[in-house]
């Protein structure tokens, strides 16, 4: 009996770390996903974006442990700073989320930014001239954002990202985060998942 209550006890401490500590909150979940939005909006030359409220999760067999991480900010395809492995696994076992969906916050600032957002607008970017088909080529970037996934201490964050152009140009990526000193996400690096 008192091993099965040892046990129990347990299990609910490894239970109640997977909670948001202190420092971390829902809201610093969604000022990382903000954070990646801004930082794509901010590259000149694309497209126009319209970002889904669709759920977004692992493909099976996404491999995060062994894959190439990219800097984020290299040009040549340098190597990237690898998440802790504590973290690659939290992200590996949560559920598809959309941090359109989940952040009122980002919802604000698409709005504020006429930036279309939704299953209508996605629909639109969508559409062929010929009703009721589905184009080769979409009329915008189509993007996806996971709900972030931060690290116990709320100073690292990993996202999945999807984009589309066009029905067979499409790919997804996880996105590395970390705040810096004055308390702003930084997109530090990324590992590519999938490619149509």
């Amino acid at each position: 009996m008192a091993g099965s209550r040892a046990l129990l006890i347990a299990i609910g401490a490894m239970v109640a770390q997977c909670a948001y500590p202190a420092k971390a909150t829902a809201d610093d979940s969604c000022d990382a996903a903000s954070a990646y939005v801004e930082k794509l909006l901010a590259n000149p030359g694309r497209l126009p974006d319209v970002f889904s409220a669709e759920p977004v999760g692992l493909e099976p067999g996404s491999d995060l442990f062994h894959g190439r991480w990219i800097d984020a900010n290299s040009t040549s395809g340098a190597q990237g700073q690898r998440p802790s492995r504590s973290l690659l696994t939290r992200l590996h076992y949560q559920r598809p989320t959309s941090a359109i969906a989940n952040c009122p916050s980002l919802r604000s600032f698409l709005q504020d930014h006429h930036i279309s957002h939704g299953e209508e607008a996605v629909r639109a970017a969508m559409r062929s001239e010929i009703p009721g088909e589905i184009s080769m080529s979409f009329r915008a970037v189509i993007v996806g954002v996971s709900a972030p996934v931060l690290s116990y201490d709320g100073t690292e964050a990993l996202l999945l990202t999807s984009e589309a152009s066009g029905e067979t140009a499409a790919s997804g990526a996880v996105r590395y985060l970390r705040r810096n000193r004055n308390g702003r996400w930084i997109v530090v690096s990324w590992l590519g998942l999938w490619i149509s």
